[in-house]
C-alpha cells in the first residue's frame, strides 16, 4: 500500500509539474524574441542609420563651412549686412561710444573666428585654394605676358606711348628720356621718371603701390565731391536733410554739431550723426585691420578662409574679383581652359591700364577741386556752371 500511495504521490505531483513546462519554454522564447529585437533595433541604428547621421552631420558642417567661407569673401555681404547691422544697433543703442564699438565687429568678428574649429577648417580650405593658385600662377603670368605684347603692344613694351613724341624720345639720351627701369611691363608705363627716382626696383614696387592706393581712393573720392553737391542742387528739399552738400564744409558742419546722411535718407546716419572725433576713431577701427592686412602681404586672409591668387597690387579672389574676370570666370568654351586663360588675361591687361589711366585723372581733379575750393571758396558744380558760363 506504500507503494501505490507513494506512486499516487508522484502521479498526482507530476501532471502539476508537466503543464509549467511549455509555460516556461513559451516565456523564455518570448523573452529571447524580445531581446534579439532590442538587439536588432540596437544593430540598425548604430550602423546604417548611424552612418546616414553622421553623413547628414558631415553635410550640414560642410554646408556651414561653405556658407561662412562665401560671406567672409563676399563685398555684397558687407555692404548689406554692415549697413543693416548699423542702423539697426545705431537705432537701438544711439551713441558715440556704440558706434565706434560697432565699427570693431567685423575685426573682432574675424579674429574670433579663426581661432574657433569653424577658422581651422577655412584656413585649411584656404590652403588647398592657395595652392591650386600657384600650380596655376606661371600659366596666367604667362598668358598675361603674351596679351600685353600681342594685344596691347600700344600701352606695354618698347613700343608702347611715351610721354613724348617718338622723335623727341629718340633724340635725348635713354636714361632721361626712356629709363632702363621702365620697361613696359607695368600698366600705365609711359617711360616717365626722369630723376630716376625708382630706379632700385624696391623703390618702384612701392611706388606703383602707393599711386594704385592713391588713384582708387581719388576715384571714390571724386563722385563723393560731386554726387552731394549735385543732389543738394537738383532737389533742394533734400540738401537740407544730407546736412551739407558742399564737401570741403563737411568739417566745419560736423564740428559744429551737424547731422550728416547719405543722399537725404536718415536711417544712414550712422556715423553722421556722432562727433568728429567718433567718426575719427570709426575710421581708425575700420581702416586698421585692412590695412594691416595689407602690410602682412597676400595670405593675411587665409586664417579666415580667403585665399587670395595675385599680388598685392590685384589681390583678386572673390573679394576683389566677384566675377572672375582676372582668372578666366569669362567668354569661352567651359572645356577650354587655355581659351579662358587667354581671354581673361587680355581682359586683365586692358582694365589694369585702364585703372591706372582714370586714377590718374581722377588724382588731378581731386587735386583740381582742392584748388578750387581754396581759391574760389565754391562748390564743385557753381565752378562748373562759371565754368560753363
Amino acid at each position: 500500500p506504500a507503494q501505490p500511495r507513494g506512486a499516487g504521490v508522484v502521479s498526482r505531483a507530476q501532471p502539476q509539474q508537466q503543464p509549467l513546462e511549455p509555460i516556461q519554454q513559451e516565456e523564455e522564447s518570448s523573452q529571447q524574441q524580445q531581446q534579439q529585437q532590442r538587439d536588432d533595433k540596437a544593430t540598425s541604428s548604430s550602423s546604417p542609420a548611424s552612418t546616414d547621421g553622421n553623413e547628414d552631420e558631415d553635410f550640414v558642417l560642410a554646408s556651414v563651412t561653405r556658407a561662412v567661407e562665401v560671406a567672409i569673401a563676399s563685398p555684397l555681404f558687407y555692404v548689406t549686412g554692415g549697413i543693416a547691422l548699423g542702423v539697426t544697433i545705431a537705432k537701438r543703442f544711439p551713441g558715440s561710444a556704440n558706434i565706434v564699438i560697432l565699427s570693431a565687429i567685423p575685426l573682432v568678428g574675424l579674429s574670433v573666428l579663426a581661432r574657433t574649429p569653424l577658422g581651422s577648417q577655412l584656413e585649411e580650405r584656404a590652403a588647398a585654394q592657395s595652392a591650386a593658385y600657384q600650380q596655376e600662377k606661371s600659366l596666367v603670368d604667362a598668358a598675361r605676358d603674351a596679351a600685353r605684347t600681342e594685344d596691347w603692344p600700344q600701352h606695354y613694351g618698347q613700343s608702347r606711348t611715351r610721354w613724348l613724341p617718338r622723335d623727341l624720345i629718340d633724340a635725348l639720351p635713354d636714361s632721361w628720356a626712356s629709363p632702363a627701369h621702365l620697361d613696359g611691363t607695368l600698366p600705365g608705363d609711359a617711360g616717365f621718371d626722369p630723376l630716376n627716382l625708382a630706379k632700385d626696383q624696391a623703390k618702384l614696387a612701392r611706388y606703383r603701390e602707393c599711386e594704385l592706393q592713391h588713384a582708387r581712393w581719388a576715384m571714390l573720392a571724386l563722385p563723393g565731391c560731386i554726387v552731394p553737391d549735385a543732389i543738394g542742387r537738383a532737389a533742394p528739399s533734400l540738401a537740407a536733410a544730407i546736412g551739407e552738400p558742399v564737401w570741403w564744409r563737411v568739417g566745419e558742419a560736423k564740428l559744429n554739431g551737424a547731422d550728416i546722411s547719405w543722399g537725404g535718407v536718415g536711417g544712414f546716419q550712422i556715423a553722421g550723426g556722432i562727433p568728429i572725433w567718433g567718426i575719427a576713431l570709426c575710421q581708425l577701427v575700420l581702416m586698421g585691420g585692412p590695412e594691416y592686412a595689407r602690410l602682412v602681404g597676400i595670405d593675411s586672409l587665409e586664417p579666415v578662409g580667403v585665399p587670395l591668387p595675385g599680388d598685392i597690387n590685384y589681390p583678386g579672389g572673390v573679394p576683389f574679383d566677384p566675377l572672375q574676370l582676372a582668372t578666366g570666370g569669362v567668354a569661352g568654351d567651359e572645356g577650354d581652359a587655355d581659351a579662358r586663360r587667354r581671354s581673361a588675361a587680355r581682359n586683365f591687361v586692358e582694365q589694369a591700364v585702364t585703372e591706372m589711366y582714370v586714377g590718374r585723372l581722377a588724382m588731378l581733379g581731386m587735386a583740381g577741386l582742392f584748388a578750387q575750393a581754396a581759391v574760389t571758396r565754391e562748390s564743385p558744380i557753381d565752378n562748373l556752371t562759371s565754368l560753363i558760363q
